[in-house]
């Protein structure tokens, strides 16, 4: 048998014997204490080690109310059944001195243990109260996050209602402004002098810039509530994508673009479209006075997190006001110069955040513009 689960075995022993013969056993378990004795030392204990054992096996009785020391009279009986152990090793009386004054010591530790107890009880009572008081603020917490999801649940069906208002009920007299002045260009165009012809135009205009101003809020809007499905996106093929549409849409254009061919990133491939969408054709609306223009997406390392970029070298801005970029309706550059709504970095800025990132811009006059951005834990 393995020695520590020998001397385990005895131990388990030792305290059953122990225990019986303080509750009332007679000689008989005095015998047995003697046996125990022997199995201890031929387990070769040796007498301090024994007094050990027989010092736990009291500590257990004590602490498990087994039996208890309201009297003195345990104690000599505690110690006489030590003193019966250890008489194999022929060393009962010096043994019994020992274990008398060993007990002697515990008994006041054992004392100034129930003292640091009631102590630790008092502390363990406090914890519960507080523990008790944190539970009730965290379901209060809790019933008023569950009427503010109530609240926000009726104030997005609100939105959508909203939403659905702007999206057909706005934009139908925008569609009648628009049509009636195509038609009155078209069909009484001969008889309408430049100023008259004008002012339709401007007219047509305005009605288209309203209905894609009513789009980038109504794209603006949703981006906070749509869920998000997250996988791995290659964005060099969507800047590919973005750049083949822009050149569809301006074929006369000379630009050069710079796509590496692998930029990969964790995040929901529709927004992220967005994204490259807004931040490339800034790049492209704002280089369109180049007769050649340069157009880059890549990415570079930043303290060791992924750091995204756009770069063009187009009209730039002045730094001094990059704190209006990002904000919806904010425009650097007048409308006759460069159309827009002002609400696409806006759009973009929301959709960086709802990745966990964010989104910065660097220029000068005249000197092109690099947008960069990062995404979550990249």
């Amino acid at each position: 048998m393995n020695a520590t689960l020998e001397i385990g075995a005895l131990e388990e022993q030792y305290s059953s014997a122990l225990l019986s013969y303080l509750v009332g056993g007679g000689e008989e378990v005095l015998e047995r204490a003697y046996e125990l004795g022997r199995q201890a030392l031929g387990a070769r204990l040796g007498v301090l080690e024994l007094v050990a054992m027989h010092h736990r096996c009291l500590l257990y009785g004590l602490q498990e109310k087994k039996v208890t020391l309201e009297s003195n009279c345990h104690i000599a009986a505690a110690a006489s059944f030590l003193a019966e152990s250890l008489s194999p090793f022929e060393m009962a009386q010096r043994g019994f001195q020992e274990t008398y004054a060993t007990l002697h010591h515990v008994n006041r530790s054992l004392k100034q243990g129930a003292k640091e107890l009631k102590r630790t009880n008092s502390r363990l009572e406090r914890a519960i109260k507080e523990h008790k008081r944190a539970e009730e603020q965290v379901r209060k917490l809790n019933e008023e996050l569950e009427q503010r999801a109530i609240e926000l649940s009726d104030l997005n069906k609100e939105m959508e209602a909203f939403n659905y208002s702007v999206s057909h009920d706005l934009r139908a007299p925008l569609r009648t402004l628009d049509g009636f002045s195509l038609a009155l260009l078209e069909d009484y165009g001969d008889i309408l002098d430049d100023k008259g012809k004008d002012f339709l135009s401007r007219i047509r205009a305005g009605s288209q810039r309203m209905a894609q101003l009513i789009d980038d809020l109504l794209t603006l809007s949703r981006l906070g509530r749509e869920d998000m499905t997250v996988s791995e996106v290659n964005l060099s093929l969507l800047a590919k994508s973005v750049a083949d549409d822009l050149r569809r849409s301006e074929p006369e254009r000379n630009v050069v673009f710079q796509f590496p061919a692998e930029i990969t990133a964790m995040g929901d491939a529709s927004l992220l479209r967005i994204v490259l969408v807004n931040l490339i054709g800034n790049a492209w609306k704002f280089s369109s006075k180049r007769a050649v223009a340069h157009i880059e997406f890549g990415t570079y390392l930043q303290d060791g997190r992924k750091v995204y970029f756009v770069k063009d070298d187009g009209a730039g801005f002045d730094m001094r006001y990059s704190a209006k970029l990002f904000g919806a309706f904010q425009r650097l550059h007048g409308s006759t110069e460069f159309p827009g709504t002002g609400i696409g970095l806006a759009t973009v800025q929301r959709i960086i955040h709802r990745h966990g990132g964010q989104v910065f811009a660097t220029s000068a006059v005249n000197e092109g513009a690099t947008f960069t951005f990062t995404l979550g834990k990249e």
